[in-house]
């Protein structure tokens, strides 16, 4: 399901970013979560002009052992998994002045956000 409540303008190279940013977020999402569930993308602008693009599965949530070392390398909740995905959708994110966070998690699921900055507070860093 994809809700979008932006009219934020990115810049092709931000807009390019953004897009592998999400699909990492949603691939993880659609992994987590169960056959035939839902898993939600919502888009919205922040009063001040930042923009928030939000991924909920379905999922059993993510541990709190692993919670605060999520974005680390090798950090992963996956069997077999290399721990490198949230860490480098962050620092994708990063590289374009935004930042991904896991808002919340529980038993029905995780939603995580990816955040940018109005557009005059963003910095970009080459990546």
């Amino acid at each position: 399901v994809l809700q979008s409540h932006s009219h934020r303008r990115l810049h092709n190279r931000e807009a390019n970013i953004l897009l592998l940013v999400v699909e990492n977020l949603v691939s993880n999402a659609l992994e987590a979560a169960p056959d035939h569930s839902e898993v939600r993308i919502a888009s919205v602008d922040g009063s001040d002009g930042s923009l928030m693009v939000r991924v909920t599965d379905a999922g059993t949530g993510i541990a709190p052992s692993v919670r605060e070392h999520l974005f680390e390398p090798t950090v992963s909740t996956k069997p077999g998994g290399s721990g490198l995905g949230l860490a480098i959708t962050r620092q994708l994110a990063l590289s374009i002045g935004g930042d991904v966070s896991l808002e919340s998690t529980g038993s029905d699921g995780s939603t995580f956000v990816v955040r940018f900055p109005p557009p005059e507070q963003v910095s970009v860093t080459d990546a």
